[in-house]
């Protein structure tokens, strides 16, 4: 999850916030222990982070390899993110 989230170049409140427009009232403090290994996730919320990561829940937990490396990753989660942003969520999102 670290890697995809530094991928799009998003700091842990920005994940944060990501979640909680996806309706996961997640703070960045439950970003940081689920990253560090002192919490787990639960089902809905591993579906959120997928999401909004835009990766598959199979690809997050690793039992299927990620498609693209780090720096194309990045530049599709960049794109698609414009694309579908709204103006609010927009100035969130990494230029």
């Amino acid at each position: 999850m670290r890697n995809l989230r530094n991928a799009t170049e998003w700091s842990q409140a920005d994940l944060a916030t990501a979640c909680q427009l996806s309706h996961w009232d997640a703070g960045r403090d439950i970003i940081a222990k689920i990253e560090s290994g002192k919490r787990q996730v639960t089902d809905h919320e591993l579906i959120v982070l997928a999401k909004v990561l835009m990766v598959t829940v199979a690809e997050l937990i690793g039992e299927a390899p990620l498609p693209l490396k780090t720096k194309e990753l990045n530049a599709l989660l960049h794109s698609r993110r414009y694309a579908k942003a709204t103006p609010k969520v927009a100035r969130l999102l990494p230029r």
